[in-house]
């Protein structure tokens, strides 16, 4: 794990990776977001993953499974404060299917090591006196230029944690991110129902944000997987 220090007067190549890096922690939001209404919500759901992917069957109360997300421009956002027809916040759990191993400094409730292998998601145990759970984001990006594609960015089993001072701030969390992926279907996306076949190259993150210290770090030494999975996107009537 490569660890930079930024402290005194610094290095100004070190200070811009930091606030480059700083950057990947501003979806943090202490505590968890509240049930949200009204807009366009969606159903997203992930299945048939290949020998490696990404589905959406953590749902216990479905077979398939899904998760909620909301059309920003283009970009669908899931945060687990969207309620179903129904009237019930939808968790934002999604399950990997890969052979990467993980470790971390602190435990969000999983555990301090392990593989990217089952359900993970947004901290929903009750912290210690003095943490506090984070809650988690997924990002899919439509792009309709030469080749129309879709990118995933999720960050996810954060933790969070206010010591003393709010410069004091521990955070700590995994992301998946993909490539930009040929998706046909996005190219005549115009905000109703989409589906297609998403194949292409993702990799899983480890980042801290401890004091003076950051770690941004790929946990597939950069390589990435090949990840394969169905993605059927639904709109809902609004409530």
């Amino acid at each position: 794990m490569c660890n930079r220090t930024i402290g005194g007067l610094g290095d100004r190549r070190i200070l811009a990776v930091a606030a480059v890096i700083a950057l990947l922690f501003i979806w943090v939001v202490p505590g968890f977001a509240q049930p949200q209404k009204g807009g366009d919500v969606y159903r997203v759901t992930m299945k048939n993953a290949g020998t490696m992917g990404v589905k959406s069957d953590c749902s216990t109360d479905t077979t398939e499974g899904y998760v909620l997300a909301r059309n920003n421009n283009g970009t669908l956002l899931s945060d687990s404060s969207l309620l179903d027809t129904d009237g019930f916040r939808v968790p934002l759990f999604l399950d990997l299917v890969t052979d990467v191993n993980w470790t971390r400094k602190y435990d969000a409730g999983r555990g301090l090591s392990g593989v990217f292998d089952g359900c993970f998601g947004e901290t929903l145990w009750q912290p210690p006196p003095g943490n506090r759970g984070c809650s988690g984001l997924l990002f899919i990006m439509f792009e309709k230029k030469k080749v129309s594609t879709v990118t995933f960015r999720w960050n996810f089993d954060c933790y969070e944690s206010q010591p003393n001072k709010i410069r004091d701030t521990i955070r700590e969390h995994f992301s998946m991110t993909s490539d930009p992926i040929p998706f046909p279907a996005a190219s005549a996306w115009t905000g109703g129902d989409i589906s297609g076949h998403v194949a292409g190259k993702f990799d899983l993150q480890y980042l801290l944000n401890e004091g003076h210290t950051l770690v941004n770090q790929s946990l597939t030494g950069g390589q990435g997987r090949y990840f394969e999975f169905d993605l059927v996107i639904e709109k809902l009537p609004l409530p």
